[in-house]
């Protein structure tokens, strides 16, 4: 997206998945951030500790947002 890339991106509805670590490089993160959602996305960032031990509750968390996000009426196109 722009010139950075995201790990997973879905685009109905507008949702960016990060996973990163504890290396991730952090130094763009505001500006990297703000133009993803200046292009209507929602991110959802993820430890990949956290994906790795608890997969099942990131995945029910994830399936909500998706849910709760596709539910607004008033969702851009």
């Amino acid at each position: 997206m722009g010139r950075w890339i995201v790990d997973f991106a879905c685009f109905d509805p507008k949702i960016v998945i990060e996973v990163d670590d504890k290396s991730h490089d952090y130094r763009d993160e505001r500006e990297r951030s703000a133009f993803i959602e200046s292009l209507g996305f929602r991110i959802l960032r993820f430890d990949n500790i956290d994906v790795a031990q608890q997969i099942d509750a990131i995945v029910r968390f994830i399936t909500a947002e998706v849910k709760r996000v596709a539910s607004y009426p008033e969702r851009e196109s």
